[in-house]
């Protein structure tokens, strides 16, 4: 009996194993994130058109003791890691491409995605902290040549991954690489947000509708939508709103279908930024948890490209089959 369960627990112990959560979050496509992983995480690109692509990482925590619990998952430590992470896979894409630039064209970090009702009512509002990061980047032949050296838009891909490894001590393993605490400790970066925008619930009238229950209690119903408005006959101002992550691919496939509608051949993006909305207060129904998300850019139709352009710049042939079809 005794060796029955000896060898049970042989065959038991690697199944456990695979169950405890990685002391840091892994570096690895998503697809590889098993069922077994908590939380699933990993990297997506995902390609734009022949040069441009979109990278986002997610889920960058651990539920390890020493590194962190869901409850701690708003922390911006995890964002940091979701940010080295991306630029670590923008620069092997771009690496495997054979160049030795990108540029990247918009980026954005997340931890809050969205909030859902709980399924009994005194359970309430449930955040959904799911630390990290994205951008959409393009391959670059060569440096270009309108950049001032050292621009924070443009890197090259061998000194970034180098630093990288430095930094984070799970992509010198990925590497396999011996790296030293002394290059981390002394390196004096300091960790800055790309989502830049996190404004309180009230900072902007939420769209939607007011509403009033049957005992009188007022509340806002949030309606998602968009808004494309004119500013002069070939260029507007496009945003979209909802109470989920919006997808950078979201706003480019609105970008698409109006400049089919007005027969233009290319456009570009300017002032492409991104607005998060949350309040943790309990005078909203059901007590709690609201967020809502905006991204909104002005885009100018063009009949014309720009070739090597390291700005939001794109073809609508080109970017119209991956866009339409990772939009929703």
């Amino acid at each position: 009996m005794r060796r029955i369960y000896f060898v049970l627990l042989l065959f038991l112990l690697p199944l456990l194993g695979a169950c405890m959560p990685h002391v840091y979050p892994r570096y690895q496509p998503i697809s590889e994130s098993g069922g077994l992983s908590s939380p699933v995480q990993g990297y997506q690109d995902i390609q734009i058109d022949g040069e441009t692509y979109f990278i986002a990482y997610m889920n960058y925590y651990s539920f390890s003791f020493g590194h962190g619990l869901p409850g701690d998952a708003r922390d911006d430590k995890w964002l940091k890691g979701a940010q080295e992470y991306v630029l670590y896979r923008a620069a092997e894409l771009t690496q495997s491409k054979g160049a030795k630039y990108f540029a990247i064209l918009h980026q954005d970090d997340w931890n809050l995605t969205r909030v859902e009702r709980g399924y009994y009512k005194w359970r309430g509002v449930n955040p959904h902290w799911e630390p990290g990061a994205g951008l959409v980047m393009r391959v670059l032949s060569n440096y270009p040549s309108s950049m001032p050296p050292n621009n924070n838009r443009v890197y090259e891909v061998g000194m970034l991954l180098q630093s990288l490894m430095e930094k984070n001590s799970e992509l010198a393993e990925y590497q396999k690489k011996t790296v030293h605490d002394e290059p981390a400790k002394t390196a004096g970066d300091r960790f800055i947000r790309w989502r830049l925008s996190v404004n309180g619930y009230d900072s902007v009238p939420v769209p939607g509708t007011r509403q009033t229950t049957l005992i009188g209690q007022k509340y806002i119903k949030f309606k998602p939508g968009s808004a494309i408005i004119p500013q002069t006959p070939d260029q507007f101002e496009i945003a979209i709103w909802d109470d989920k992550l919006i997808s950078p691919l979201q706003l480019l496939s609105e970008c698409v279908t109006l400049a089919d509608q007005r027969k233009y051949e290319v456009f570009k993006l300017t002032n492409w930024t991104v607005d998060e909305y949350r309040n943790d207060d309990a005078h909203y129904r059901d007590g709690g948890w609201r967020v809502w998300f905006r991204t909104k850019a002005t885009i100018v139709l063009k009949h014309q490209n720009e070739p090597d352009s390291f700005e939001p710049v794109f073809v609508v042939n080109e970017i119209r089959p991956n866009v339409m079809k990772y939009a929703r």
